[in-house]
């Protein structure tokens, strides 16, 4: 019997570590009974983004870098990053796909944040406010360098920031990619 169960656990973790290759994976804390509920059912998400999404967006080949999760004040924030595997060669760049998640306590917080960061990016210019998408969204770009779009829907936020655009990267995939994460919150 206890040679089963440590064959048993022994695959689990293999399939584990396969699984995390490939999708990222919020970490939820030692003291996960202390989470506000709002924000811990949102947070806990699995399969939020696979790398091979990443790979769409940034048109290379790319690898899960990073992923963590942070209560904060009035929201449960939730942070994951995409990288490409190599600098493009065409530009010398390494094309980066950064995603954060908000879950805030109530729907007037989500969109003062949303709000503040609008006007502070209002200034750079090229601000295209998208209709269709989640209650509030924009789409900010300096065409050189980055791709930025910010979303609320109810009580959630969705950053979104492609950063070093490189000759592969895909502006359509970028916007596709957003849309299916905010179907997802």
């Amino acid at each position: 019997m206890k040679r089963t169960i440590t064959t048993i656990s022994a695959v689990v973790v293999i399939l584990l570590i396969g699984i995390q290759a490939s999708t990222a994976y919020v970490m939820v804390p030692a003291d996960y009974t202390t989470l506000d509920k709002l924000a811990a059912d949102s947070l806990y998400i699995t399969g939020l983004m696979e790398v091979a999404d990443a790979e769409r967006v940034l048109g290379e080949a790319a690898h899960f870098g990073d992923s963590h999760w942070t209560e904060e004040a009035n929201a449960g924030v939730l942070r994951c990053t995409y990288v490409a595997d190599s600098a493009d060669e065409k530009t010398g760049k390494t094309g980066a796909l950064y995603v954060m998640i908000e879950s805030y306590n109530e729907v007037s917080l989500a969109h003062k944040t949303y709000s503040d960061i609008l006007s502070g990016n209002q200034n750079l210019g090229n601000v295209s406010v998208i209709n269709d998408l989640g209650d509030e969204a924009y789409f900010l770009s300096d065409g050189q360098n980055f791709l930025l779009i910010l979303v609320r829907k109810g009580p959630k936020g969705l950053r979104m920031k492609v950063n070093k655009i490189t000759a592969h990267t895909s502006l359509d995939n970028f916007h596709q990619m957003a849309r299916e994460v905010v179907n997802k919150l």
